[in-house]
């Protein structure tokens, strides 16, 4: 399940980026989320991994489909990751891996 939301948010990424320039900027706003995800993937990567693992822990896996797993885990992590760059910017596992290679942050996406 979780290769295919990561597949199905690549892909709408691809979407996205393949015909930026033909877009208005209303027919770019519903994609503006996901696009925010993919400047925080790392960091949401290791959130969601994260969480799945305390969960684990904490309650084992569950026998059956769990909602509000699946909340948390989907369209929770598309909003954390729309929030964190929308008011903070660039997400803490990307900072730092910018830091260690020396690459200076660039970003010409709109907030």
């Amino acid at each position: 399940m979780v290769q295919s939301r990561g597949v199905g948010v690549d892909a709408l990424g691809d979407l996205r980026t393949a015909g930026a320039d033909e877009l208005r900027a209303e027919q770019q706003t519903p994609f503006v989320p996901l696009c925010a995800c993919g400047r925080v993937a790392l960091s949401l990567y290791l959130l969601h991994g994260g969480l799945i693992a305390l969960w684990s822990n904490a309650y084992g896996r569950p026998a059956e489909n769990f909602y509000l797993g699946w909340l948390v885990i989907v369209p929770g992590m598309i909003v954390v990751g729309w929030l964190w760059w929308r008011f903070v910017g660039t997400g803490p596992v990307e900072w730092a891996m910018g830091w260690l290679s020396g690459r200076p942050k660039t970003s010409s996406f709109r907030r």
